[in-house]
Parts: C-alpha cells; structure tokens; sequence
C-alpha cells in the first residue's frame, strides 16, 4: 500500500486498525503505512471505504461456443462431506453476451441453447443426462433411450453443463 491515496481526497490518510479487526475502531492517521508500523511496533491491517484495486472480468471477444458450468458441489459446514446442491438455478434459450465483452462489439452476439448436461443423483454418485437441440427439436438423451421433449422440460431441468452457440 506504500504511496496509496485516499479516494476521495487524494491525500495520503490512511484508516488504520488500531486495536484489532474485530472492534471496529479505527483512527485517521496521515503518513505512509511503514512509519506507522513503526510507531505502532506492528504491522497494521489497512481499512478503507472503497478498494484501492479493482478486478475486472471481461471477455476480449465472444466466442463461437460458450460452455456454462454450474457448480452444484457444496461442502456441508457441519459433516464437512460433499453435497450435490439441487436448487434450481434459471436459465434462457437465448443469452447476449456483448455487455460482458471489454469493447463492445457493433452488433450484439446472441447465443442460442443448444444442449443441456443433467446430473442425477448426488454427489459422490449418479448419471448425467443430456437435453440436445436439433433441427428445432429437443431431444432427452439417457444412454440408449433418446425421446422428444419440449423446451419448457429443458428449463426446469438441474443444470451442470449448458452450450450456447452464437447464432
């Protein structure tokens, strides 16, 4: 943090943790986080309104084919034991991914759903099927037993796995 400013004044004021995290007590000090440390015979935990860093996430251009993986592991905080979270989590036939692109592109990439990886069962077993978009059709897929399906069966099902290709 040498040489940090503050965000909204711009001078070097720093709040530093004088008794501890947990108290919350915090006094505006002025001067680099070093003579601090000094003064204070210990290093001193920084705390400030807004971040110094941010970190941002952004695609440098959209690809043909977008994979989503949804993780549905959870480690019980009791048992300590991995489980298969089962919520539901909602997902489109068409998603755009154009905000997430650092330079938006001149028109908007639109992404089709184009299949759907199911896991059955828990988490330490179970069967993955598959929901698989052709010619308009939506198809079930389990091992050998392929039938038809409707849309509105994909999008209730507990994603793992979705494809988006862009259209």
């Amino acid at each position: 943090m040498h040489g940090a400013k503050c965000d909204r004044c711009k001078s070097d004021c720093v709040m530093v943790d004088l008794l501890g995290a947990s108290n919350g007590v915090t006094k505006q000090r002025t001067g680099d986080v070093s003579s601090l440390n000094k003064e204070l015979g210990r290093k001193m935990k920084m705390k400030t309104e807004k971040p110094a860093m941010y970190k941002l996430e952004a695609l440098a251009r959209c690809p043909q084919l977008a994979v989503i993986h949804v993780d549905r592991v959870t480690i019980n905080s009791y048992t300590g034991y991995p489980e298969k979270d089962a919520r539901h989590v909602a997902f489109q036939e068409l998603l755009e991914l154009a905000s997430l692109q650092n330079i938006t592109p001149e028109k908007p990439r639109c992404y089709c759903l184009r299949a759907v990886i199911v896991h059955q069962g828990g988490a330490n077993f179970g069967h993955y099927v598959t929901y698989r978009e052709n010619g308009g059709n939506w198809y079930f897929c389990s091992d050998e037993h392929v039938q038809k399906c409707t849309l509105n069966e994909v999008l209730q099902g507990e994603a793992y796995l979705l494809f988006y290709e862009r259209s």
